[in-house]
């Protein structure tokens, strides 16, 4: 199974509420009603982007739209039926095409609490650069091996419900490197912003763990997001 994260910016000629609402309802009625929808896509997600929580700075993203298929083929087939023209049209409607990023991952799951999607109201996302002197296969080892397991006996990762990796698949690229330079990206799922704000405090307190993604990462986007499972 592959996830295929669509992460966008929204087309200027609409406000936050109109593309959210658009996506939300227009959009995903359209792409879910297409005849082969069903026998292509095991699961979607739409995580849109919390622009209240991001007063100081306007976020990386408008939202990033999640698909579980079989596989990069599957995928790639399913996107080249002539069925998805209804889809395609609609999708210059709601996005910046221009700047439109597409993420083929597999996806790892390090923590878990129960009911976490129940509980869950807030995503975080953080799309991330690996630090340029650790080679790849390093920095995927490193990420999923060790650091996820300096996190999560912390004493302050109580605070969260959930923690996902995604590391990309390099294989689906033909130059070998997605699209900005991205090697992964963390979700981290929260009850509420005041959960955060004790997880980040402990966090930016801890020393160890600090020093690790300092020298593990070069880079992280990362916005606050809600989740939409279609």
């Amino acid at each position: 199974m592959i996830k295929v994260s669509t992460v966008m910016k929204k087309n200027n000629d609409l406000s936050i509420p109109e593309f959210h609402d658009h996506w939300l309802n227009e959009h995903a009625d359209i792409a879910m009603g297409t005849p082969s929808w069903f026998k292509y896509m095991k699961n979607y997600v739409q995580s849109h982007t919390l622009h209240a929580l991001h007063p100081d700075h306007k976020p990386a993203y408008d939202g990033v739209a999640h698909f579980w298929v079989d596989s990069v083929e599957s995928f790639r087939e399913w996107s080249r039926l002539p069925e998805l023209n209804v889809v395609a049209a609609d999708t210059k409607k709601l996005v910046e095409q221009d700047k439109l990023i597409r993420l083929f991952t597999n996806e790892v799951e390090k923590y878990s609490t129960p009911n976490w999607e129940q509980k869950s109201k807030i995503k975080r996302i953080s799309f991330i650069k690996k630090s340029k002197h650790i080679p790849v296969k390093e920095f995927h080892n490193h990420w999923s091996n060790y650091h996820s397991k300096l996190v999560i006996n912390r004493t302050w990762w109580k605070h969260c419900n959930r923690y996902v990796q995604n590391h990309i698949q390099y294989d689906a690229y033909p130059p070998g490197e997605s699209p900005l330079g991205y090697n992964g990206f963390a979700e981290i799922w929260f009850n509420s912003l005041e959960e955060f704000n004790q997880w980040q405090a402990g966090h930016l307190d801890d020393e160890a763990v600090i020093a690790d993604e300092k020298n593990l990462v070069d880079k992280v986007d990362t916005f606050f997001t809600y989740e939409v499972r279609k």
